[in-house]
């Protein structure tokens, strides 16, 4: 392997999430999305729910030391907005 090859592994080494992080976060937004699907509260308002961000594109990088990296998960709902506000709607989601 050459120089450069061996700088860039350590490169992606040093900058890509650990293992045992990458398992905690699957284990995270797996428990939440399933709390959301089985909840007797959101379980009829869930249309769907997905991961975006950088996460989800497998670009997320290691968090510096003391911050933390984050899942985004986005949830549909077949929330009426004409009825439900937007705080109302938020209240819902918020607890989990």
């Amino acid at each position: 392997m050459s120089a450069i090859q061996t700088y860039f592994q350590d490169f992606l080494t040093n900058i890509r999430l650990p293992d045992n992080l990458k398992k905690a976060l699957i284990s995270a937004h797996t428990e939440l999305r399933e709390q959301l699907k089985s909840d007797d509260l959101t379980k009829d308002l869930l249309v769907e729910s997905f991961l975006q961000g950088s996460y989800a594109r497998s670009t997320c990088i290691k968090p510096a030391p003391g911050k933390k990296v984050d899942v985004d998960v986005i949830v549909v709902t077949n929330i009426d907005h004409d009825t439900v506000s937007a705080q109302e709607a938020f209240a819902i989601i918020t607890p989990f």
